[in-house]
């Protein structure tokens, strides 16, 4: 049996979820990277998609690339300057999406694509060397690391939740698009990537009785879609294993201190789509499995924040020491055992969430 990790849990789409497995991981990241993952395994839990990769292939992948020599094109400066070439026309594109300027989709969307995938190698080195896989590099090249972590840390910062912003981006053209076929916009993110190619390059909309099959939730593993079944069943089935976290009775559990402070009590609040954003009232405990650029609005308002993931390099770090919002990163159960209105405390400097009633 092969272990699996949960990488990211987000409001993604389905069609950027295939879009992600196939065109990046196992295409650009692996010719770009010269090593590459054999599957990604996608679930949608029906609020949110939950990503998980083979603990061995990213293990072999890490070590090849903190073992590359420096001289590789992946650290040089014409491969950052073409990743932020590519990262300023997709944010160019995707304000134009988003300010409903007429547009002809079927030329926007192969344009989005291919600046998503000529973008995407530099995107992931820059979440993972200078995040989870820092002191790696560090013992393989000593102090020589530290320029290369800190030119990807400014990657990192430049193209900070432009992940979310492309999935929104296009998600808002295919919702208007089933919208003008008399279709339920808010079905979009459970729209596939051959549906969403043939709605916005053909004008051909997808069957609505397809996208309410998935709603309750379906599995992607070794790109076939599964509907209807257990998680655990399937990975099993595919010699795979999950260790699935036991929160029953849980009081009190621990994370990353992003943001170290005293301890401060409030009420929780938990947040999954941007949709929800709206609903967060002030001064609650802003709960997510990670945030985005897209939730600022609710966290500007957060006594603290608490998430499942991330590392002293991700999002929710970042804006928190920005703010100076108490925040505890990476507890890998705070959506799970928290719930609205809970009262906790947490204390930010040991990192400590603790349930008070």
């Amino acid at each position: 049996m092969q272990k699996i990790d949960l990488i990211f849990t987000r409001d993604f789409s389905l069609f950027i979820c295939e879009f992600w497995r196939e065109q990046l991981l196992l295409d650009a990241v692996a010719k770009a990277w010269g090593a590459g993952i054999t599957d990604q395994i996608i679930r949608f839990n029906g609020r949110l998609i939950e990503a998980y990769r083979i603990r061995e292939d990213v293990e072999k992948v890490k070590e090849h690339v903190v073992h590359l020599p420096f001289d590789h094109r992946l650290f040089s400066d014409e491969f950052r300057n073409d990743f932020k070439k590519a990262v300023a026309e997709l944010r160019e594109l995707i304000e134009k999406i988003e300010s409903d300027a007429p547009m002809d989709t079927a030329e926007v969307w192969p344009e989005a694509l291919h600046l998503f995938r000529a973008m995407y190698p530099a995107y992931m080195l820059a979440v993972f060397l200078p995040g989870p896989w820092a002191d790696d590099l560090r013992k393989a090249k000593g102090a020589a690391a530290e320029p290369i972590l800190k030119a990807l840390y400014d990657n990192r910062l430049f193209m900070e939740g432009l992940f979310e912003e492309t999935d929104l981006a296009l998600r808002h053209m295919v919702r208007q698009k089933l919208e003008l076929h008399g279709m339920d916009g808010t079905l979009a993110h459970l729209v596939d990537f051959s549906e969403a190619e043939a709605l916005l390059t053909r004008n051909l909309p997808p069957q609505k009785a397809e996208l309410e099959k998935r709603k309750p939730g379906y599995i992607i593993i070794k790109g076939e879609m599964i509907i209807g079944r257990n998680l655990k069943e399937v990975l099993q089935e595919n010699s795979l294993e999950y260790d699935f976290p036991d929160v029953e009775g849980i009081k009190e559990f621990k994370g990353t201190p992003a943001y170290p402070s005293g301890p401060v009590m409030a009420p929780v609040h938990l947040l999954y789509t941007v949709d929800d954003i709206k609903s967060f009232p002030a001064d609650h405990i802003l709960v997510m499995a990670m945030t985005s650029p897209d939730f600022l609005p609710a966290i500007k308002k957060a006594k603290a924040i608490v998430t499942d993931e991330g590392g002293i390099t991700c999002h929710a770090a970042i804006v928190s020491r920005e703010m100076k919002i108490p925040c505890v990163i990476g507890t890998k159960i705070a959506t799970k055992v928290l719930k609205d209105g809970m009262e906790v405390e947490v204390d930010a400097t040991k990192g400590v969430v603790r349930i008070l009633k």
